[in-house]
């Protein structure tokens, strides 16, 4: 999950919160969401926003962490939000599959 830049902490609980409310929302909507299920994402929220044991980043972020470790984005594929919807106005924000390749220059 990739999250919108945040240059404070307050801003980075903000912004945490906000996806995952923007998430429930949309699961709300979406599919069965019952009281346990809610429970859970409310508790990820949670724990995202106050960076324990779950914790978000941007794609530069992201980047900058591949490449230091010497790898490469190949690829992303936003599997969240789908394709046509527009949750975010980020298009770097959502859920992400990622292929990583060999930095060759490293």
């Amino acid at each position: 999950m990739l999250i919108t830049k945040a240059g404070t902490p307050e801003e980075f609980a903000r912004v945490n919160a906000d996806f995952y409310r923007k998430r429930i929302d949309w699961m709300k909507e979406t599919e069965d969401m019952n009281p346990k299920k809610l429970a859970a994402w409310e508790n990820l929220c949670t724990l995202s926003a106050a960076a324990e044991d779950e914790y978000k980043v941007d794609y530069d972020y992201l980047v900058h962490d591949v490449e230091t470790a010497g790898f490469e984005i190949a690829a992303a594929t936003r599997i969240w939000p789908y394709e046509g919807e527009k949750i975010f106005e980020d298009p770097m924000v959502g859920d992400f599959l990622f292929q990583l390749s060999k930095d060759s220059t490293k």
